[in-house]
């Protein structure tokens, strides 16, 4: 065989290990060698390019191994009292600070709507808050919980990776013309843009929006945190 023949033939081969060790459907190396797959990737294949994608595999199969063995470990000990015990304490641990991260949401939520409301008017509300992102708008009187089509605002407040620079900035979207003398009845887009031009120019408003996104931002960041490490020890309580 050439050297790219047998390149192909350890590739189906591991490629066969890899797939019949994640349960997925393989085709095995003997049939593959009589398959015209084989002759195609012979004819296709550059060496260089068989050696980088064996070695691709072989590092995939050799991770799959030690994903099994600790699948295999986790799954004996929790079958233990010991076990039993350990993954529900940390279940519970979870539990609890998913409970005070969706607290902290509903109060920053609640604080940020008394405040637009009570600059911008009792018409406005705040929709969504996520991480770095948070969508404000007149809410409609007969639909509770929505917004009039058209009549929101996103704001979104992050910094970036090395904490050099701060983003700070608003996205309003438009949905056609609006009447210049309007701006009396609730729905109007007119009394929209007022209450956005309202907002530009309140900088206290806006700097006291900003530092209580990046306070529930911090904070959410460090329940994240808490919660992905408390799910790294159920996935793998064993680990030393």
């Amino acid at each position: 065989m050439t050297r790219k023949e047998k390149l192909v033939m350890e590739i189906a081969e591991v490629r066969y290990q890899l797939r019949t060790l994640k349960g997925q459907l393989a085709v095995s190396p003997e049939d593959y060698y009589n398959s015209r797959m084989y002759q195609l990737e012979v004819k296709n294949n550059k060496v260089y390019e068989l050696e980088e994608q064996l070695k691709g595999l072989k590092e995939s199969l050799e991770k799959a191994k030690l994903d099994t063995q600790i699948q295999q470990r986790t799954e004996a000990y929790y079958a233990t009292e010991e076990g039993k015990a350990y993954k529900a304490e940390r279940q519970q641990a979870v539990e609890e600070i998913t409970n005070k991260w969706q607290a902290l949401e509903d109060e920053t939520i609640r604080t940020l709507d008394e405040q637009i409301k009570h600059r911008l008017g009792a018409h406005w509300g705040v929709g969504t808050l996520r991480n770095t992102y948070l969508e404000i708008g007149v809410c409609h009187p007969e639909i509770p919980g929505k917004f009039y089509f058209g009549q929101t605002a996103d704001i979104y407040c992050s910094l970036d990776i090395w904490k050099e620079k701060q983003r700070f900035e608003i996205n309003v979207g438009t949905c056609g013309s609006t009447d210049l003398l309007g701006g009396n009845t609730e729905g109007e887009r007119s009394r929209f843009y007022i209450g956005i031009g309202q907002l530009f120019a309140s900088t206290d408003l806006c700097e006291w929006i900003k530092q209580t996104m990046m306070e529930y931002q911090e904070q959410s960041e460090a329940f994240f945190k808490q919660i992905k490490e408390i799910q790294d020890q159920i996935s793998n309580p064993l680990q030393a």
